[in-house]
């Protein structure tokens, strides 16, 4: 835990102690943590319906963490793949399609 010169505890903005060496939550490090081989067999069992709400919430924490990296120069990146590529609903929009006839030349009779 990061301290003052006093000793005193530091604070992040959001009023949590500043952890030193701390590692960010990721949906892999979840399934580890939880003693799965992979994020893909973490996947798996979210799809049973008796851990379904329960693996969600956890990769809720992954995913609040990711978001707000977001608003990070440092981390949007990062972040941006995380969400891509770990949760639903989460995508880059469609980009608009030129105009696909483009520019026709009419020669005058």
């Amino acid at each position: 835990m990061l301290t003052d010169t006093k000793g005193d505890p530091v604070f992040d903005k959001f009023g949590h102690p500043v952890i030193i060496g701390e590692k960010p939550p990721t949906v892999t490090g979840l399934a580890l943590a939880l003693g799965f081989n992979s994020r893909q067999a973490l996947l798996n069992y979210q799809g049973r319906k008796q851990f379904h709400d329960t693996i969600t919430r956890a990769k809720s924490r992954c995913e609040d963490y990711a978001e707000s990296r977001l608003f990070d120069r440092d981390g949007s990146n990062g972040a941006k793949f995380s969400l891509m590529n770990n949760f639903k609903g989460w995508r880059d929009k469609p980009g608009e399609q030129p105009d696909e006839q483009g520019v026709q030349i009419i020669d005058d009779v």
